[in-house]
Formats: C-alpha cells, sequence, structure tokens
C-alpha cells in the first residue's frame, strides 16, 4: 500500500485490501481505517455518507447545531430513531458555528480531517465558512464532499428548498409509475423513499474514497485541494433519462396489460382488481391463508422464478401448462416464430398467465403470510 503523511506528520495507510491484523485471525483491518471524517450536515444525506465511511473503517466526528440554533427542532423530531442509527459509533460535538468559539473549534477537527462532508445548501455554507476555499485553507488535504439539494450552478433551481420531496418532485420521480398505476389512471404517486439522499449517499461516499485513493498517489506534503460536488438531483438522473424517453413496445411484445393501457389513455381507467387480473403472475398481489396481501416480485429471472414455482409446490402442475422458455431477443431477431413471452421474460404472456396465477393463487392460500 501506498503510504500518506498524515496532518499531524505521521504516515498512514489507506489500506487497498483487508489484511488480517491479530493472532486469532478474525480481526481484518478496514480499507479506511485510520482516517478522520468530519460530518458537518443534517437529516439524511450527509450523515448517510458519513455512515457509509465508518463501515468502511474511518472515524467520524458529527458536528450538530445546538438546540437553540434555528431548525435544530424540526431535526430532532425528525426520526429520531434513523438519527441514532447514523449517529452509532460517531463521535458527536455539538458547536454554534456563528459564533467565534463555534468557528474556532471546526478549524480544529479540519485540521485533523482526511475528509469532510458537508451537507448545506451554498447559500448556507457561505454564510458559515464551509465552501471549498475555506476548508482548503485551514487543511489543504482534506477531500471536501458538498451534497447540496441542486447543484451550485443550477440558477433555475438555486431558490428552491431542497426537501427529500421537492427533489424528487422536481425530478420527475412521482410520475415514474409502472403500468397498473397507469391502468388505474393515476397521474403520479407520492412515495416516502428517500430516493435522493439514499442514492447521493453512496455517489458521495465512492466520490470521497476515490480522491482519498489519488492523495495516496500525490508526492509526500502536496496540497492537493481536492473536493467534489454531488447534488441529490443529480442522483436520480436515472428517472429524468427514463422519463423524457418517448418509445413504443413491439406488438409482438405487448401484453394484454399493455393493450389495456392504450383504453386507460382514452379515458377508461380500470380499478384495482381489474388491473389485478392484467398483472403477470410473477410480480402480483395474492392472498394467504390468513387473509393478509402477499406480494410477489420474481419478474424476469428464470432462476428466481422456477424457485418461486418450487416453493410454492406447484412444480409438476406448472409443467403440465407448457409455458414456453422465453426466446432472447437476439434468438428472436433470427427466428420469427420464437415465443416473446415465457419464463424468463418481463411477462409470462396472455395464453398462460391467466392458468398460472390460478395455481399460484390457491398455493399461497395454503400458508399464512408469515409462514410464506
Amino acid at each position: 500500500d501506498r503510504q500518506m503523511e498524515g496532518n499531524q506528520g505521521g504516515p498512514r495507510a489507506m489500506a487497498s485490501t483487508f489484511s488480517s491484523s491479530s493472532s486469532d485471525g478474525d480481526s481484518r483491518t478496514a480499507p479506511l481505517d485510520g482516517l478522520r471524517v468530519v460530518e458537518i450536515g443534517s437529516f439524511l444525506a450527509c450523515p448517510l455518507t458519513a455512515r457509509h465511511l465508518l463501515d468502511l473503517g474511518a472515524s467520524v466526528t458529527a458536528v450538530v447545531r445546538p438546540e437553540s440554533a434555528r431548525g435544530q427542532r424540526t431535526e430532532q423530531a425528525w426520526r429520531p430513531e434513523t438519527t441514532r442509527a447514523l449517529r452509532s459509533g460517531k463521535d458527536v460535538v455539538t458547536l454554534d458555528l456563528k459564533s467565534p468559539a463555534g468557528q474556532e473549534a471546526l478549524d480544529e477537527l479540519l485540521i485533523a480531517a482526511d475528509a469532510v462532508v458537508v451537507g448545506f445548501a451554498p447559500a448556507v455554507c457561505r454564510r458559515l465558512r464551509l465552501t471549498a476555499e475555506r476548508v482548503h485553507e485551514v487543511n489543504p488535504r482534506a477531500v471536501l464532499a458538498h451534497l447540496p439539494g441542486f447543484a451550485t450552478g443550477d440558477a433555475e433551481r438555486s431558490k428552491i428548498e431542497a426537501w427529500e420531496a421537492s427533489i424528487l418532485a422536481e425530478a420527475g420521480v412521482f410520475r415514474d409509475m409502472g403500468i397498473n398505476r397507469q391502468l388505474a389512471g393515476k397521474l403520479a404517486s407520492y412515495s416516502p423513499l428517500p430516493l435522493a439522499s439514499s442514492y447521493a449517499s453512496i455517489f458521495a461516499a465512492l466520490g470521497v474514497v476515490s480522491a482519498l485513493r489519488k492523495r495516496t498517489t500525490l508526492p509526500p506534503g502536496a496540497a492537493p485541494r481536492l473536493s467534489l460536488e454531488v447534488p441529490l438531483a443529480s442522483a436520480l438522473c436515472d428517472a429524468l433519462v427514463h422519463n423524457s424517453l418517448q418509445h413504443e413496445v413491439p406488438e409482438e411484445y405487448r401484453s394484454r396489460r399493455q393493450r389495456a393501457l392504450d383504453k386507460q389513455r382514452a379515458g377508461e381507467p380500470l380499478d384495482y382488481f381489474e388491473t389485478l387480473e392484467l398483472t403477470d403472475p410473477f410480480f402480483s398481489h395474492y392472498t394467504t391463508a390468513d387473509a393478509r396481501p402477499f406480494y410477489l416480485v420474481a419478474p424476469c429471472h428464470l432462476r428466481h422464478q422456477r424457485r418461486a414455482i418450487a416453493v410454492l409446490g406447484i412444480e409438476e402442475q406448472v409443467a403440465a401448462l407448457g409455458v414456453p422458455l422465453a426466446a432472447t431477443y437476439a434468438a428472436s431477431a433470427v427466428g420469427a416464430n420464437a415465443p416473446r413471452h415465457g419464463f424468463g421474460a418481463g411477462q409470462v404472456g396472455d395464453d398462460w398467465a391467466p392458468k398460472l396465477r390460478k395455481l399460484m393463487r390457491r398455493a399461497f392460500l395454503t400458508r399464512t403470510a408469515y409462514e410464506w
């Protein structure tokens, strides 16, 4: 492993592999063992990024605002159990960054830091002196990761308060729905899943680790001033691209459910139970022996589908149906008669779905939800 000079003058190594370090052979050195991270942010994205780095072996100091600070009560009321989990294993320090004493204490943390993760808006970072220029003035070797809601250079969205729901709405996530909801006539569906923060935390942690790795390749004493920005909205770019695509499924691949969608768009929405009859048996809602709902999700993956059938105990009955093995797209291009639907495809097919669904419904009724 390459050696890097620590900010306190002692050499520390960033392990590129796990290595045994104790007599019992069970203790291993984590990749970021010996490195220090300072976390300055609230809610989820910033603390979760630091949590990933903590899991990789770094020691993390989380800076939190005093209880008297504006907005702190809101932060304390937000999912306290989640906050406890995110802070577990971290050193938590309360600092008033608006005061000279708080800034002085922060500088002491920054001087010893290998990485700094900041989760505030650009304007807040300027007020609290948490910009890249300021952080690197104190410690030019620290890697800075900034996680704003929207990009610093995005003038159009700079005034939007970057709450999770605002970011998801702006990215179009709530309109990124499956066919079932479209059949029911839903234009949008709100979900509280914190996708923006969760995705951004992974990208930010990866960026920090990559920057730390880059730092090990530099000459001793170099001042790299490495920083990265991971806007939470950018972590959802896959949704932005997906929602901007205009495409039609070739007729030979269209299922009854997809054809029903044409009727829905013409103003004839279906209710939940009608849409259920159009779902693929491997991606559908079932009722168990104790009358509880159970959702099976096993589409497209051939071995997953076969294991589901085996667990349900209906292998012989399914074999008797004669459901074909779906051809790959490459094979379909060669053979005009190759099946477009079947096992291993996104849709089993209209010819077999009703019969297969009937078998699976009966099977699910033989055990409770807990047993399944």
